[in-house]
């Protein structure tokens, strides 16, 4: 291998490491954020089961409650810019 490619294949395979363990991280973020707000609708979604309704329609309504959009929004992240 010569020392023309070298440099750009190590550049190349690091950002990809970097890259990869970024969105790894994201991931577990986002997993966080919508378990705290279903965790924080745990009686909300028994009396919902309780009169019946299916999974999905419980599905569709944590993700449209607003919990999850208020977690999610850019204007939310303000906190995260200002501690920067």
């Amino acid at each position: 291998m010569t020392k023309s490619i070298a440099g750009p294949r190590l550049y190349r395979n690091l950002f990809s490491g970097f890259a990869a363990i970024a969105l790894i991280l994201a991931i577990i973020g986002m997993y966080g954020i919508v378990a705290r707000a279903v965790a924080q609708q745990t009686a909300e979604i028994g009396v919902r089961l309780a009169m019946g309704a299916s999974r999905l329609n419980i599905f569709f309504a944590c993700v449209a409650s607003g919990y999850v959009a208020d977690y999610l929004r850019p204007d939310s992240w303000r906190f995260l810019c200002m501690a920067a």
